[in-house]
């Protein structure tokens, strides 16, 4: 698989250091048949290459895909606020070498990789071919310490 980064954050053609930007660069890349080996995550039947995340974070992404303004970063900042607003732990039932826990959540990631939305670290030990997923759980806290 030849990887052109073309969306708006690129985390995982970041995490492989492939040029951003720069389309000509990333296609010489794959031209030249360079190749890495790296895991992927699977949910359902969708694999991933970086981050899985349910609660807070999901609920700002999709706010922020439903808004038309503002324009670029700006628009992911106005969604953290109306997203801070209303947001509630969710119940989650998660089970990690067979031990199940039902709590409620402000957030759960699931990581291959260490980032998500452009460089953001949610998943600091993660390494894309060490064989395991990392997970980060965000237990209750303040809409503060959420949002930082």
């Amino acid at each position: 698989m030849g990887i052109i980064p073309a969306g708006s954050e690129n985390d995982l053609a970041r995490a492989l250091g492939l040029p951003l930007g720069d389309s000509t660069a990333d296609a010489a890349v794959v031209a030249a048949g360079t190749a890495r080996s790296v895991d992927l995550g699977l949910a359902g039947d969708r694999w991933y290459g970086t981050v899985l995340a349910a609660g807070f974070d999901s609920r700002v992404n999709d706010r922020m895909n439903r808004m038309r303004w503002p324009r670029g970063r700006t628009r992911y900042h106005v969604a953290i606020v109306r997203e801070l607003a209303s947001f509630r732990p969710i119940p989650f039932v998660l089970e990690m070498d067979r031990v199940r826990r039902d709590k409620e959540r402000m957030l759960v990631a699931v990581g291959n990789g260490s980032t998500y939305g452009g460089g953001m670290r949610i998943c600091s030990g993660a390494d894309l071919n060490g064989g395991l997923l990392d997970v980060t759980v965000v237990t209750t806290v303040s809409r503060v310490k959420l949002a930082r």
